[in-house]
């Protein structure tokens, strides 16, 4: 009988998107067959200690509150075989547990360290992507410090670039957390407060009134695979915390749009993810006008949820891939990206 694949799996962390992360870790113990892979759990607490299972069986939520102390890094490679990590926002999607896995030679899902770390943040993305001839929203980014320093000229600059309304968001936190539509610039400084309350750099972007938003999932090592377009329907003015996890909204897989539409979403996800040298999987996101005429990429997501809510996997099985397949397929993309590398 050949040999189980130990796949160590990482959630929670220390992000204001640490329930997100459960709940995705929970789908890929659910579809793992246990009879080809042994889930190894590696809870992170809210307080940033590192948790393993006391015992087998353990749910995830158990082994975060009583788990054993997990500290002997430099053995990681010995307990697991690759890193699975459903981990969402900063301390496990922005590059820091990727260079970890890179330093300790352990083959990890998704992305790498530069992929991850640029694809956190919405500012340097949306400079890449605006290089490479891809669709992106004016936008405008500065830090907590710049605001305290000069925001009478930050607010100038603003009123001159931008017509109201506009959306403000944390420039490195994803689940659309913090982000608020600012209608006028009265209302500016309270957007700015509740952005700077989870980052230090805040991003002020140009609305598009009643937008329609997109998804497309994407994934590969190499050239990568595109899914089938997704629409989704916001629960509330737009697509917030709220209306993603709490009163999910609504779904079209596969969009109702014209063939062209959905060709041209496709080949500009396939660009947005080598642009930022993406590796495994991703999903990326679109903002559209109601009639289609003007279309923009807004983001992608370099380990986008895994919910039973969540799009990447409904939009792999509107593609003909069972949700199954695609984290198999995953962890092999893991194990084939790594015998690749070159170390020194």
């Amino acid at each position: 009988m050949a040999k189980k694949i130990r796949v160590g799996l990482m959630f929670g962390g220390e992000s204001p998107e640490h329930e997100i992360s459960i709940r995705s870790a929970e789908t890929v113990v659910e579809l793992l067959n246990p009879k080809r892979y042994q889930i190894v759990p590696l809870g992170i607490a809210r307080n940033g200690k590192w948790k393993m299972a006391q015992k087998a069986g353990q749910s995830l939520t158990q082994v975060l509150k009583k788990g054993k102390l997990f500290v002997e890094w430099g053995k990681l490679g010995e307990k697991v075989d690759l890193i699975f990590p459903c981990l969402h926002g900063p301390f496990g999607e922005d590059g820091t547990i990727q260079g970890l896995c890179e330093l300790l030679n352990v083959p990890y899902v998704g992305c790498g360290v530069l992929s991850s770390a640029v694809g956190m943040d919405k500012s340097i993305q949306k400079r890449l992507f605006n290089q490479q001839g891809l669709p992106v929203l004016d936008s405008y980014s500065f830090e907590k410090w710049s605001w305290k320093l000069l925001s009478d000229g930050i607010v100038e600059d603003i009123m001159k670039r931008f017509p109201f309304p506009v959306f403000v968001k944390p420039c490195r936190l994803g689940s659309s957390i913090g982000i608020s539509r600012v209608d006028s610039p009265k209302d500016l400084e309270k957007g700015l407060n509740l952005a700077f309350r989870h980052d230090s750099k805040v991003l002020i972007e140009k609305a598009v009134v009643s937008a329609r938003e997109f998804e497309v999932s994407v994934m590969g090592n190499e050239l990568p695979e595109v899914s089938e377009v997704g629409e989704t329907i916001p629960s509330n003015e737009f697509f917030d915390y709220e209306a993603k996890y709490k009163k999910p909204s609504g779904k079209r897989v596969p969009a109702e749009i014209p063939d062209n539409v959905r060709k041209q979403m496709q080949v500009w996800a396939g660009m947005a993810y080598l642009a930022l040298d993406c590796k495994g999987f991703a999903r990326v996101d679109f903002l559209a006008k109601p009639d289609l005429s003007e279309i923009y990429l807004g983001e992608i997501n370099t380990i986008p949820g895994l919910t039973p809510t969540s799009l990447f996997l409904k939009l792999w099985e509107a593609s003909g891939k069972k949700p199954a397949n695609v984290i198999e397929q995953l962890i092999q993309l893991a194990l084939d990206l790594h015998k690749e590398k070159v170390r020194p």
